[in-house]
């Protein structure tokens, strides 16, 4: 079964990817903030992380500047998840390498759709 780690400091936001995740047969783990997001990375070991920019305690972008300058988490898939819809975010996250970028309100078959996809690269 993937792993997915869902990261928001939003109860709703996180509460609703899960259920969304959960429904089609993913197992899945919440943190609410970036700080969470890397203590859980560490025993939860997501297959993919889905990831919001503005929280508390640290930022995505922090987050990512973390897992991308590990060895143990350089290669792993993440997608932004984030209200933020300016080109400058989205150029930022795509030099991080990030592995898809999905704005809210969310789009149900857009969010499943992406987590698809990158479990098929995974397979590759």
């Amino acid at each position: 079964m993937k792993k997915v780690l869902v990261v928001d400091d939003e109860r709703d936001v996180c509460a609703l990817l899960q259920h969304i995740l959960k429904g089609q047969g993913y197992k899945t783990e919440i943190a609410h903030n970036g700080t969470e997001c890397l203590d859980k990375i560490k025993y939860f070991k997501p297959d993919l992380v889905m990831l919001d920019i503005n929280m508390p305690h640290m930022d995505g972008w922090q987050v990512l500047e973390c897992l991308r300058s590990s060895a143990k988490t350089k290669e792993l898939p993440v997608i932004m998840c984030t209200e933020r819809n300016m080109i400058g975010d989205i150029d930022r996250a795509d030099k991080f390498g990030i592995n898809g970028y999905i704005t809210k309100p969310f789009i149900v078959e857009r969010v499943l759709r992406k987590v698809e996809d990158n479990f098929c690269k995974i397979k590759a």
